[in-house]
Parts: C-alpha cells; sequence; structure tokens
C-alpha cells in the first residue's frame, strides 16, 4: 500500500479529524500501476470516516476566507 506521508499533504489533504495516519490508498479497479495514479487524489479516503480529499471545495473555502 501507498504511504501517505510521501504522497498527500498533511494539511491539504489528510482527514481534519482523524489525520493522515488514517488516510488509505484504494488502487484503480482497472489494475494501472502508474505511479501518477498514486498521486491521484480520488483514490485516496479516510478509513476511519470515509473522507476524501478530492471532495473538497477550494473554491468555496477560498471564497469563504476572502469574505
Amino acid at each position: 500500500m501507498a504511504n501517505p506521508m510521501f504522497y498527500l499533504d498533511p494539511y491539504m489533504d489528510a482527514c481534519g479529524e482523524h489525520g493522515i495516519e488514517s488516510m488509505r490508498y484504494t488502487p484503480p479497479a482497472d489494475g494501472g500501476s502508474d505511479v501518477m495514479e498514486v498521486r491521484n487524489l480520488d483514490h485516496w479516503a479516510c478509513s476511519e470516516c470515509g473522507f476524501k480529499p478530492s471532495d473538497i471545495d477550494w473554491v468555496a473555502i477560498i471564497k469563504k476566507e476572502q469574505g
């Protein structure tokens, strides 16, 4: 299994509640082994709550921070 500490940003991509240690990689269904697939946030999720970094709406967060 891929190491989340190597592929994910601990502040932006990790589960805010359970941390980066709970993040798990699920290989694509087609069985590809390309390294870039490991970097694809769609294949990562929190093992505790199902949080996926690809679900974050960064545009909404930036707009909220800017007022």
